[in-house]
C-alpha cells in the first residue's frame, strides 16, 4: 500500500484509539498487524522530525528542543516536505465492515480514509 508520510502521522491518535476498542478477535488482530507495519513507518518519521527539531530548534535547559521564533517557518518548509514523501507499507488495507461498530468521529474516519477498503459483497 502506497501512502504519504502525512497519512502515516494523521492516523496515528486514531489508531492508537482503534487499539483500546474492544473488538471480534480476528479484527483485532488485524488490527494489530496493520498498527505494528504502521508504527515502523511513524517512528522513522519521528525520528526525522527529531532531527528536524534540534535543527532549527533551541536547546533548553532540561536538554530538550523548542523550535520558535524565525526558526518556525523553514522547520515548517522542511517537516512539511517530509510529510509529503511517498511511502510502501506492506500491510493490507483495513475493512471497513469489520470496523463497523467501531465509533469514531467523522475527523478521525478521515485520517483513516487512506488505510480503508469497503469489501464488496
Amino acid at each position: 500500500m502506497k501512502v504519504k508520510l502525512f497519512d502515516v502521522n494523521r492516523a496515528q491518535p486514531v489508531l492508537r484509539k482503534l487499539l483500546d476498542q474492544k473488538m471480534p478477535i480476528k479484527v483485532a488482530f488485524k488490527l494489530g498487524r496493520f498498527v505494528k507495519a504502521l508504527n515502523e513507518v511513524y517512528e522513522s518519521l519521528e525520528v526525522q522530525r527529531v532531527a528536524l527539531v534540534e535543527k532549527y530548534g533551541e536547546k533548553l535547559e532540561d536538554g530538550s528542543h523548542r523550535v520558535t521564533g524565525e526558526n518556525t517557518i523553514p522547520f515548517q518548509a522542511e517537516f512539511g516536505e517530509l510529510l509529503q514523501v511517498d511511502t510502501e507499507i506492506i500491510t493490507e488495507a483495513l475493512d471497513m465492515d469489520a470496523l463497523e461498530n467501531v465509533e469514531l468521529t467523522a475527523l478521525e474516519a478521515l485520517a483513516l480514509e487512506p488505510f480503508l477498503v469497503e469489501e464488496k459483497s
